[in-house]
């Protein structure tokens, strides 16, 4: 595997002035293609996979995964594979938003049903990660009932109380009531409100949470 040092000699030794610049930046896109070549696991976004940077490689590539498949619309997800793989995984939560489709006309004709959605009506297997690790269960409660059938299964520890949690006010979850100031921008059909308030109150809260847990271990 290509390290990052090997990486960095090889961009470090690119003249991108040679004739007026051309030259160079030919030189700096070969150099790119071959780093990629070299790689074994390639990050990269859905738009900027189309870029002809990877059209300058000489392999393809064995497997494509795609991250939040489910909130890119079909196009996008179709850029990475032009390059050729022998397997793709689309990881994702259709449950979650869809893809951001300005056109009404456009959503109404299905541009906004992504690849995973479409796979997933047709009969796809589908692998469901029923364990989720990032909220506590009285929290996870909710959208397991509403969104996920009850199937959602809380993870080793996160019942564990926090030294806040004693206090009614710091529970699990709580619902603060922070009054604010909206205000419409010009030209603009929504309504925005500042966050200086919301922001300073948020500052506040974690301060008062920092010193429950001090004192809880003094």
């Amino acid at each position: 595997m290509i390290s990052t040092l090997q990486i960095q000699q090889k961009l470090s030794g690119v003249d991108r002035t040679l004739d007026g610049g051309r030259r160079g930046a030919g030189e700096y896109d070969r150099i790119r293609a071959s780093i990629l070549d070299e790689a074994a696991i390639v990050f990269s976004t859905l738009s900027f996979s189309g870029s002809s940077i990877f059209s300058r490689m000489t392999r393809a590539f064995d497997v494509v995964i795609i991250d939040e498949a489910a909130q890119a619309v079909e196009p996008a997800t179709l850029i990475p594979l032009i390059h050729g793989c022998r397997q793709i995984f689309l990881v994702g939560d259709p449950v979650q938003l869809p893809a951001t489709v300005i056109s009404q006309t456009a959503q109404k004709l299905g541009y906004g049903t992504s690849l995973f959605k479409r796979f997933q009506a047709a009969g796809f297997p589908v692998q469901m990660l029923k364990i989720q690790y990032r909220m506590h269960p009285e929290i996870s409660t909710f959208p397991s009932k509403e969104f996920y059938e009850g199937v959602l299964q809380d993870g080793e520890g996160l019942s564990r109380k926090r030294p806040w949690h004693s206090y009614s006010c710091f529970g699990p979850f709580c619902f603060f009531d922070v009054d604010g100031i909206e205000s419409q921008p010009s030209g603009s059909g929504s309504w925005a409100s500042s966050k200086t308030i919301e922001g300073q109150f948020s500052i506040n809260l974690w301060g008062s949470i920092k010193g429950i847990d001090r004192c809880k271990h003094s």
